[in-house]
C-alpha cells in the first residue's frame, strides 16, 4: 500500500474545524455581553428621559384626542416633545389606558400595539432591514396612579453603535482567526516535520543505513524517538551477535568436517602408492568409517537446523522427571517445590527428555560426582534449576556454550547444549547458565499457562 504525506493537512483541517467552531460560539458570546452593555446604557437614558417628561408634562396630555390637535395646550406639549427628540433624537408618543395616541412625534403613528409587553419587558433592540431599533414604553404616573404610558423609538444614527460593534468585531474576529489559523499552521508544519523527519531515517535504516535519530525535545513524541533508537541499536546489536554465532558455527562445522576429510584424504593416497599393500582392506575401513563420521556430522547438523513441530502431550511432571533420572547411574537428587504429585504438564516429551538429558550428560562428562535439581513454580514460571559439582566453565567461554559446534571436548562435536536451548524455545522459556556458589547452574525458566494444565490425573 501506497502511503500519503497528509497527516500535516488532516491535522491542520482539524484544528481549522475547532477554531471555526470556537470563534463562532466566543463570537456569539462576545457580542451578546457588548449589545447587553449597550443596550442598558441606552435603557438608562430612555428613563432619564422618561422621568424628564413626567416632570415636565401634564397627564391632560391622555385625555387629548385628534380633535384637539390644534388646541394650543396640544401644540404646547408636542412642541416639548419635538424639543425632547431634537435633544435625544428619540421618538415619543404618549398613550392612555386604552393604547390609544393621544401625543406623538411620529405622525404616522395612529395606534400601537405592545406585544413586546406580554413578555414582562419594557423595552425591545432588534434589527429592521439591517437598521438597529430600540422601542421602550414607561408608565406615566401621578399619585401612583397610572395615567397611562411613554413609548419611545430610536432608529437609525442613534444606533450606529450597534452596527460599529458588529462589524468592528467581525473585522477583529476575521484578523484573530485568520492569525489563528496561521499560528494552527506553522504548529501542524512544526509537529509533522518531527514525523517526517522521523519517518525518513527509519527508510535510510531499513535500506542498511548506520543513522539514529536525533533527539531535540521532551515530550512523549521524544519518548517515542528514544525508543525506536533503543530498538535499532538492539537490532543492531542482536545482528551482530548473530553473525558472530554463524561464524563460530561455521567455523566449528568447517573443523568437524575438515579431520575425516583430511583422514580419508591421506588415506586414499596411501592407497595409490602402494596399491598390493595388504593393510588396505583396513585403510578402506578406515575411509569408511570416516565418511560414516562426516554422514554423522551432516545429520546432527540438520537435526539441530531443522523446525520440528512440538507434539504435545499430557504427562505428570514428577513421573516425567523421575523416569529422566531412572536412566542415569550418577548420584542424582531432585526437590520439588510448590509441586503437587498430581499436577500435570503438556509438553513434547521427546524432545524435553532429550533436552534434560543432555544437560544431565553434559555434567556428567565435564566430572560431575553430584547433580542436584530443583524444580519450583510461582504465579507466572515453572523454574528448572540444574547444579552440579564439575570444574566450573571458564569465564571467557559461557557465553559460547550454547552455540551449535562450539566444544571443549576432544570428542563430541558440541550440539548437544545447543539442541537443549533450541528446544526450551519452542516450549517459549528460556535457559541460562548462571553459576551458583562455586558450582555449575544451569536455569530453564518456562511460562506456567505454556505448560501447565490445571486438571489433576
Amino acid at each position: 500500500m501506497k502511503y500519503k504525506k497528509i497527516f500535516k493537512w488532516e491535522l491542520f483541517l482539524g484544528i481549522s474545524v475547532i477554531l471555526v467552531i470556537s470563534f463562532i460560539i466566543f463570537n456569539f458570546f462576545v457580542y451578546g455581553f457588548f449589545l447587553n452593555i449597550l443596550d442598558k446604557e441606552l435603557n438608562n437614558r430612555l428613563l432619564l428621559i422618561s422621568d424628564e417628561l413626567q416632570n415636565n408634562i401634564d397627564s391632560i396630555v391622555f385625555t387629548f384626542t385628534s380633535i384637539e390637535k390644534y388646541n394650543r395646550l396640544y401644540e404646547k406639549y408636542l412642541n416639548i416633545l419635538y424639543e425632547t427628540k431634537k435633544r435625544w433624537s428619540v421618538d415619543i408618543v404618549f398613550l392612555n389606558p386604552m393604547w390609544k395616541v393621544c401625543l406623538s412625534t411620529i405622525p404616522e403613528y395612529s395606534y400601537f400595539s405592545p406585544d413586546f409587553l406580554s413578555i414582562n419587558l419594557n423595552n425591545i433592540t432588534y434589527f429592521e432591514n439591517g437598521t438597529p431599533v430600540k422601542e421602550y414604553i414607561q408608565p406615566f404616573k401621578k399619585d401612583n396612579i397610572t395615567k397611562g404610558y411613554i413609548y419611545m423609538k430610536m432608529k437609525g444614527d442613534i444606533l450606529s453603535q450597534f452596527i460599529t460593534i458588529k462589524r468592528n468585531q467581525y473585522i477583529i474576529f476575521t484578523i484573530i482567526f485568520i492569525f489563528a489559523l496561521l499560528i494552527s499552521f506553522i504548529f501542524s508544519h512544526l509537529f509533522t516535520s518531527r514525523i517526517e523527519k522521523t519517518i525518513k531515517i527509519l527508510e535510510r535504516i531499513s535500506r542498511g543505513e548506520n543513522k539514529i535519530i536525533k533527539i531535540d525535545w521532551f515530550d512523549e513524541f521524544s519518548y517515542l524517538q528514544e525508543e525506536i533508537n533503543k530498538m535499532v541499536l538492539n537490532l543492531k546489536q542482536l545482528q551482530e551477535q548473530r553473525t558472530k554465532e554463524i561464524q563460530l558455527i561455521a567455523m566449528g562445522l568447517a573443523h568437524e568436517i575438515k579431520n575425516p576429510i583430511t583422514a580419508a584424504y591421506n588415506l586414499i593416497e596411501l592407497l595409490e602408492k602402494k596399491p598390493d599393500d595388504k593393510k588396505n582392506i583396513e585403510r578402506i575401513k578406515e575411509i569408511k568409517q570416516e565418511i560414516i563420521r562426516l554422514n554423522l556430522i551432516t545429520d546432527k547438523f540438520i537435526q539441530f537446523a531443522r523446525e520440528d513441530t512440538l507434539s504435545k502431550e499430557k504427562i505428570q511432571l514428577k513421573s516425567f522427571f523421575n523416569n529422566i533420572l531412572m536412566q542415569f547411574d550418577v548420584n542424582i537428587k531432585i526437590n520439588y517445590e510448590n509441586i503437587n504429585d498430581s499436577q500435570l504438564l503438556e509438553i513434547d516429551t521427546i524432545l524435553m527428555e532429550r533436552a534434560i538429558k543432555n544437560l544431565i550428560k553434559n555434567s556428567k562428562e565435564a566430572g560431575a560426582n553430584k547433580i542436584d535439581i530443583t524444580i519450583t513454580k510461582n504465579e507466572k514460571f515453572l523454574l528448572i534449576s540444574i547444579i552440579d559439582d564439575a570444574e566450573l566453565i571458564p569465564e571467557n567461554i559461557k557465553d559460547k556454550i550454547f552455540l551449535p559446534f562450539f566444544t571443549t571436548k576432544q570428542t563430541g562435536m558440541g550440539i548437544g547444549l545447543a539442541i537443549t536451548k533450541n528446544i526450551i524455545e519452542k516450549h517459549n522459556g528460556k535457559i541460562e547458565y548462571k553459576p551458583f556458589e562455586n558450582k555449575n547452574r544451569f536455569e530453564i525458566i518456562i511460562p506456567i499457562e505454556k505448560i501447565f494444565i490445571n486438571e489433576e490425573i
